[in-house]
């Protein structure tokens, strides 16, 4: 929960009561309902800060302003929980899982404009012990859900005795937040019948009252309350089918909108475009400050900027990356749009921000690959729902083109991330739709097929080849050979999954010739990385060795360090297949070192599982499961599948080799689970044989015997190399098997898995 940035003041007793409701057994949603200004944020924040302790401090704030679609919300609680999105899995099932034996409170913000109603229902039903807490304008209109209306503050009575008037809460936040800005402010005899009247001129509407003492900051109450009566003479003249509190919050809008200079107030009204928060290059940006004042002054953006936050219309946010931000109140964002709309300039505006984050999204894609990884993942995680306002308009005014440029470059992004599902959700109907593909420029067609294949082929999703395809084709149209070998590469390691390796192989000499011939440097050591992962899956280990060896040289040359810190990891996984344990764990502690200079999660996290592997070879269990164990975390947090896959597989054989055969199940099948391609035969095969060693140690020597079978066909049927844990494992199963089966029994078993196809044996682990 956010720490508050001032005191709470006047809602001891709501905030009494939304702790007493919380903790009663029988309540389960608590829903907080009032008009826009109100306060009902705060006081949520507040009761949920104080009932920490009472939820063992799983209590969750999960802020739904920004979010434009209910089906965003799930994504939002995830990140908040710090859960991160699997395959194979729908999310909502996930959060379930997640607090189903949790006693926590989950404090849902700002929701009037999302249908959450059904998934609240729906993780309440599911996870007992977990209480919701909802701020919102409407009611949610569940059964479980118990009302609370939030109130404005108490207004101070007619009477103008000065004890009186400072006992009341609506006095006693406006004096406050005076005295925050003008500390030589005090409530006395002589002006406390003003600032009463101010209170209740305001009714009591913490929003407007905040609003109303940063103008009060520069002038005395008295002034103030004469610009009230010119500004707001009757506080019920808005629209008939507006709520009257609405009414009066978007006249004290007005009227502070109405003090701002000109400019002002043309910056102001631009910044409504911003959607999460922003920094002062998008607020340069969008706004295209060129103001003149007397002709030949120049109006400083900074100050502006400066100006409209003393005087509360715009908020500090928490920096990312090093760069200050900025934010505006929703309700104060949604006054800013309608002045931009009055203006005739919304359209315009919303332009200029869309171009801005297609700029921001593509300047990302190449700095991604670099050292500077890091710093642009948190600026495009504070951007994010900037980046999906731009894609949103996108689909309204240019056909979705910027919204595929978007998608497109931040394919880094949303893999480092784990959005695989949005950015496929984005992608794929620009691509599919009748319409789609025509309306996009081939370019930006080839670029946003290419992410979304690669998107599909981490969640094993079969319409990754199509797509790639796709992308190939366009690019061999454009004539861009780069591209095209670049796209044979990634086709190249699509094809290794399914056990085509011939085919791997040519795309991949394909792709080497092209770039040869091309003079392309800077893309030969990726081609050749490429090809060693595929000598790799061939069990060519020595001339996997030499691939990555001048995969690195070339990358060393072409001073492409953060490539380079990938190829050392694998490298050193090679040396290790090559049987040099103690130079394999060189390469690898080198990998490690690099990579955690350069802040490259992905080569830390598989250069630690090198060396777990090679204190496997050594014997040492407990410094093993130490790397398994910390590569495992970091791969989870990146939702990369593969190589969690691979983890688990080894970790797996780790704990057979120790006879844990309960740990090793375990692992052995959630390694299934998330092994949702058949053609991925090679993890199906190697968890097989794995639950065959665990079948037997159960009793069961028939069912390990099928296992076995169907694994060995597999295995020929794909060309799949050996695995030195595996195949040991593999190797005293099937000795053991023999030693507790009659021959007739034992080859009955073995026939029988060898007549199941993939997708058979599959479904029969999986079970």
């Amino acid at each position: 929960v956010p720490a508050p940035p001032n005191p709470l003041i006047g809602r001891n007793a709501e905030v009494a009561a939304v702790e007493r409701l919380l903790l009663a057994p029988a309540t389960r949603l608590l829903t907080l309902v009032g008009p826009p200004g109100v306060g009902k944020t705060r006081l949520a924040q507040q009761a949920a800060t104080t009932l920490l302790p009472a939820f063992d401090e799983a209590v969750f704030y999960v802020p739904l302003a920004p979010l434009s679609q209910p089906a965003q919300v799930p994504s939002a609680i995830a990140r908040t929980l710090e859960l991160t999105e699997r395959a194979g899995s729908p999310l909502v099932e996930q959060l379930k899982n997640h607090l189903y034996q949790r006693r926590a409170l989950l404090l849902l913000d700002n929701c009037e404009h999302l249908a959450i109603a059904e998934l609240v229902a729906d993780l309440l039903a599911a996870c007992p012990q977990l209480k919701v807490l909802v701020t919102s304008q409407a009611p949610l209109r569940l059964r479980a859900e118990r009302l609370m209306q939030v109130a404005p503050l108490a207004l101070p009575p007619t009477s103008e005795m000065l004890p009186a008037i400072a006992a009341s809460p609506a006095v006693q936040l406006f004096c406050d937040r005076v005295q925050a800005l003008h500390p030589e402010f005090e409530l006395e005899a002589s002006n406390a019948a003003t600032v009463a009247q101010i209170c209740a001129r305001l009714d009591g509407l913490p929003l407007a009252l905040e609003l109303a003492a940063a103008r009060c900051a520069e002038g005395s109450p008295a002034a103030l309350l004469a610009q009230l009566g010119q500004r707001l003479p009757l506080l019920t003249d808005g629209p008939r089918d507006l709520p009257a509190r609405q009414q009066t919050l978007r006249q004290a809008l007005a009227w502070s909108y109405s003090l701002l200079p000109t400019h002002e107030q043309q910056l102001f009204a631009c910044l409504g475009v911003f959607v999460g928060g922003f920094t002062e290059l998008a607020i340069a940006a969008i706004s295209q400050w060129r103001l003149v004042v007397g002709g030949d002054v120049h109006v400083n953006l900074q100050s502006l900027i400066a100006n409209l936050h003393s005087r509360s219309l715009l908020q500090s946010a928490e920096p990312a990356a090093g760069e200050a931000r900025f934010t505006l109140l929703e309700t104060l964002r949604e006054f800013a749009l309608e002045r931009l709309h009055e203006a005739g300039e919304l359209a315009a505006v919303r332009q200029r921000h869309m171009a801005y984050f297609v700029d921001m999204a593509e300047r990302a894609e190449p700095e991604l690959r670099g050292p500077q990884f890091a710093q642009w993942l948190a600026r495009l995680d504070a951007d994010l729902n900037n980046l999906r306002a731009a894609m949103r308009w996108s689909l309204e005014v240019d056909g979705g083109v910027s919204a595929a440029r978007i998608g497109a470059a931040l394919l880094t992004y949303w893999r480092a991330r784990g959005l695989y599902t949005e950015g496929r959700q984005w992608l794929e109907p620009l691509l599919t739709e009748l319409d789609g593909p025509e309306a996009l420029p081939p370019l930006v067609q080839a670029r946003a097929a290419y992410t979304a294949a690669f998107l599909a082929s981490q969640q094993s999703d079969r319409g990754c080849y199509e797509l790639a395809e796709r992308s190939l084709a366009l690019y061999r149209r454009l004539g861009d050979q780069i591209a095209v070998a670049r796209l044979l590469n990634f086709l190249g390691i699509l094809n290794r999954f399914p056990g085509r390796l011939a085919l791997s192989d040519a795309l991949h000499s394909e792709s080497l010739a092209i770039l040869q011939r091309e003079g392309a440097g800077e893309w030969l050591g990726y081609t050749h990385n490429c090809i060693g992962l595929q000598r790799m899956t061939e069990g060519r280990y020595a001339e996997c060795e030499q691939h990555f060896l001048q995969a690195l040289a070339l990358e060393r040359q072409h001073h492409n360090h953060e490539r380079a810190v990938a190829y050392l990891p694998r490298l050193a996984k090679t040396v290790w297949f090559l049987g040099d344990e103690g130079r394999a764990r060189a390469i690898a502690a080198e990998g490690l070192a690099e990579a955690r200079r350069f802040n490259h999660q992905e080569a830390s996290a598989e250069s630690l599982h090198v060396l777990g592997l090679c204190a496997f070879a050594r014997g040492d269990a407990g410094e093993t499961e130490r790397y398994y164990s910390e590569s495992l975390a970091s791969y989870r947090d990146m939702w990369l599948v593969y190589a969690i896959l691979k983890v688990l597989r080894d970790w797996g054989f780790l704990h057979l080799h120790h006879h844990r055969y309960s740990e090793a199940a375990v692992l052995f099948r959630e390694q299934l689970h998330l092994s949702a391609l058949p053609g991925n035969i090679e993890t199906i095969t190697h968890a097989t044989l794995g639950l065959a060693a665990v079948v037997l140690a159960e009793g069961q020597a028939e069912a390990a015997v099928r296992l076995l079978g169907a694994a060995a066909a597999q295995r020929t049927a794909y060309q799949l190399r050996p695995y030195p844990m595996c195949d040991s494992v593999c190797e005293q199963t099937l000795a053991t098997t023999r030693q507790h089966l009659a021959p007739s029994s034992w080859q009955r078993a073995w026939d029988a898995g060898q007549r199941l196809t993939a997708e058979e044996l599959l479904a029969e682990v999986r079970s």
